[in-house]
């Protein structure tokens, strides 16, 4: 019966798209008006979205030209609701993992039906939501122009970032689904790939952080966006090379090897690599040649964050791990307000001039130090780079806190917000474990 309604439906917008030319004539010449044939094709393409009985799996890629990789949503449609999972749940406060946000959505017409969640959403509008880190939102979208609609894919468009975005059928329940897509991205950590495509032999790198894997050859090489599927990666697009195309790769969490049919792909990870787990525990923090602190870090959410604590009791750092290349970042991020003042905890060049940042990529990250006695990581720059007023290209060696609202910022010198009586953390060298 789907087949039949969707049939239908593609016959509907084609009408649809035609009448606009000759709209009075063809008026006349079918039984019901085009306002009457728009309702039909509205509730043909709703009926779809309802009909699905585990409901669909959204992949959605943030950024222009998808820069931001790809992200798994699920959607189980009413006549006039979504309930939405999303596989960033839990990092909302108290949320599990497969936890649901129920928000109403419409189908209207715009030169053909468009997808759209008209309510607030925290999950459906994560990406297009302006934070203070991201003025201008992450590049994401809430409205979507359906453009294809067949059995098993609904294919559609961001209206803001003109990404491509598709619906498939759950073949199991969204919680699930999210479920496997949560467990594959805390899973998966290749960072060198390996083997033959086809006839091709390739090499490539994946980057975690931007949902990115480029393949190379000796004829060139493709950058290309992904999203995590239960059993490995989905990519944003079909690539064909030495004779076989694909788009899917399953991944196998053992032997870390990403394989399709006729591709074999070995994953490494660098060296130095170490596990999530590896970094908890209590430390002695060193900077500025002799100052030191009691820090803790507290593991978060698994493969993804840590906090550190004992900097300050007016608040915590959030640390973020690169599955990749098994290190622990400590980046720029607000930490507090003072009025209408936002606190951030910045990344600072004192070899620089003291030329300060606090992009939310900035910052350094620590690298265990084979040649020390115990257990030593020390801060190294995380490859961020900034210019300075007169130019230069400058990388943190300090952190230290910034005040800033809408019209200024200044260095915020509160005693109470630092450490030893300082709010700034001058040459930050190393951890040590207790």
């Amino acid at each position: 019966m789907r087949k039949i309604r969707i049939i239908a439906i593609v016959s509907t917008l084609l009408v649809v798209a035609a009448m606009s030319s000759c709209q009075k004539e063809d008026n006349m010449a079918f039984e019901k008006s085009a306002t009457e044939r728009l309702n039909d094709m509205i509730e043909g393409v709703k009926s779809i979205l309802v009909a699905e009985e585990n409901g669909w799996v959204m992949k959605c890629y943030v950024g222009s030209n998808a820069s931001s990789g790809g992200f798994v949503y699920t959607l189980k449609f009413s006549s006039s609701d979504a309930e939405v999972g999303f596989e960033y749940a839990s990092n909302f406060n108290g949320m599990e993992q497969d936890a649901t946000i129920t928000s109403l959505y419409k189908v209207t017409d715009d030169n053909g039906p468009v997808l759209s969640f008209d309510t607030y959403n925290s999950f459906i509008h994560y990406f297009s939501t302006p934070s203070s880190a991201y003025y201008q939102a992450m590049g994401g979208d809430f409205e979507f122009e359906i453009v294809d609609i067949s059995p098993d894919k609904i294919e559609m468009i961001g209206r803001r970032s003109r990404n491509q975005v598709t619906l498939e059928p759950l073949e199991m329940t969204g919680s699930e689904y999210i479920n496997g897509v949560v467990e594959m991205a805390g899973s998966f950590n290749p960072y060198y790939v390996n083997g033959k495509i086809g006839t091709e032999d390739v090499k490539g790198t994946v980057s975690y952080d931007t949902r990115h894997i480029r393949i190379s050859t000796e004829s060139g090489s493709q950058n290309i966006p992904f999203c995590f599927v239960p059993d490995g990666i989905s990519l944003y697009y079909p690539i064909e090379l030495g004779g076989v195309q694909i788009q899917e790769l399953k991944y196998d969490m053992q032997t870390m090897k990403l394989s399709a049919e006729s591709v074999e792909l070995q994953g490494a990870v660098p060296e130095g690599w170490l596990p999530y787990d590896t970094y908890a525990g209590d430390y002695t923090l060193k900077y500025a040649g002799s100052f030191t602190a009691d820090i803790t870090l507290t593991p978060a959410v698994t493969n993804s964050t840590y906090v550190l604590s004992g900097l300050n009791r007016k608040y915590t750092l959030e640390l973020k791990y690169n599955m990749q290349t098994g290190k622990l970042m400590l980046y720029s991020q607000l930490i507090g307000a003072v009025g209408d003042y936002s606190i951030y905890f910045s990344a600072w060049a004192l070899d620089c001039g003291g030329s300060i940042t606090w992009a939310p990529s900035s910052g350094m990250m620590l690298e265990k130090n084979t040649e020390a006695e115990g257990t030593v990581y020390d801060f190294v720059p995380n490859g961020y780079v900034w210019r300075n007023a007169s130019g230069t290209k400058c990388t943190p060696d300090s952190f230290i806190l910034i005040a800033s609202n809408s019209v200024e910022a200044y260095y915020y010198d509160d005693p109470a917000w630092g450490t030893n009586g300082y709010p700034q953390w001058p040459y930050i060298e190393s951890i040590t474990k207790k």
